[in-house]
């Protein structure tokens, strides 16, 4: 992960670094107008030589064409870069999100059980244990993996609501046991 980010900045330095180059350069260019230096083809653009040149703007965005190209496949290199660096981060974030859920919904299953074994385990300790599992659970759902479709296709053909993963037990659960 971490050699993605560093390619990732270098794509992105690298980019930044030649975009300000090249406005540089064009602003340079735009200062003494000499459109044959522009690398133009105005008979593709359509506009001759005069009217581009009045227009700073279009200018900048039509002159050196081949440049250009290669500014917008850094930009999409760079774009992939990003792209590929939030979704790994994001399923790192979220596999990390479960783990922790995992071990907490665990936790709370020993606990119970211990405090239920000594009969140390009061009804508010129960409630207590079962509202945070609760809210893990809540949580959990929330990651897209998990995430159940709303409605879901019996063997009839009709549909019925899936229910939430916490009512399918899509972490496992514990049962506090009674004194």
């Amino acid at each position: 992960m971490l050699d993605l980010i560093k390619t990732r900045n270098q794509a992105g330095q690298e980019f930044y670094k030649t975009s300000q180059d090249l406005e540089a350069y064009k602003d340079k260019l735009l200062q003494n107008p000499d459109p044959s230096k522009w690398g133009i083809n105005f008979a593709e653009v359509k506009m001759t030589p005069e009217e581009v040149a009045k227009n700073k703007l279009i200018a900048k965005s039509l002159m050196l064409p081949q440049q250009n190209r290669v500014m917008l496949e850094m930009k999409n290199i760079f774009g992939y870069f990003n792209h590929t660096m939030v979704k790994e981060l994001t399923y790192m974030a979220d596999s990390k999100a479960k783990r922790y859920i995992r071990a907490m919904n665990n936790f709370c299953a020993a606990q119970a059980e211990s405090l239920a074994f000594v009969g140390w385990c009061s009804p508010q300790q129960e409630s207590l244990f079962s509202q945070l599992r609760k809210q893990l659970l809540d949580v959990f759902a929330q990651l897209p993996e998990v995430r159940a479709p709303t409605d879901t296709p019996d063997d009839g053909g009709n549909t019925q609501d899936a229910g939430s993963p916490a009512d399918q037990d899509a972490v496992g659960s514990f049962k506090l046991v009674g004194r």
